[in-house]
């Protein structure tokens, strides 16, 4: 499975060479991933939430059982989600317990720039 995660170009080289740390994010501690390479690009320049300055994004090519929806990990979408369904059925979370100091290492990673499509 192909997905994307976005992060600041500074921090791209240290996930490339040592992999991924964790994050709180809205169903659990993990990394987050898109399905979809412009939802992906929309979710880096227009989320309010998230300011990035320099934004690019990191391929990773990881098996299906790997990552799992918010959906699949709390068994339900939230109604206040609703509106935003179409997002959430595009991102996915590597869980990673969150007292752990270890990274996700997937195999297959690669930067990408935003004006770039795949």
């Amino acid at each position: 499975m192909r997905l994307w995660h976005i992060t600041e170009r500074e921090w791209a080289s240290d996930i490339l060479k040592r992999g991924f740390y964790g994050n709180w994010g809205d169903c659990a501690f993990g990394v987050y991933l898109f399905d979809s390479w412009s939802m992906a690009a929309d979710w880096a320049v227009g989320n309010p939430n998230m300011k990035y300055e320099d934004p690019v994004m990191i391929e990773v090519q990881v098996p299906r059982e790997d990552v799992e929806t918010c959906e699949e990990i709390l068994g339900y979408l939230p109604p206040d989600w609703e509106p935003e369904r179409e997002k959430y059925e595009h991102v996915f979370v590597h869980e990673i317990d969150e007292d752990t100091k270890d990274r996700w290492r997937p195999k297959n990673l690669k930067m990408v720039e935003l004006t770039s499509t795949p």
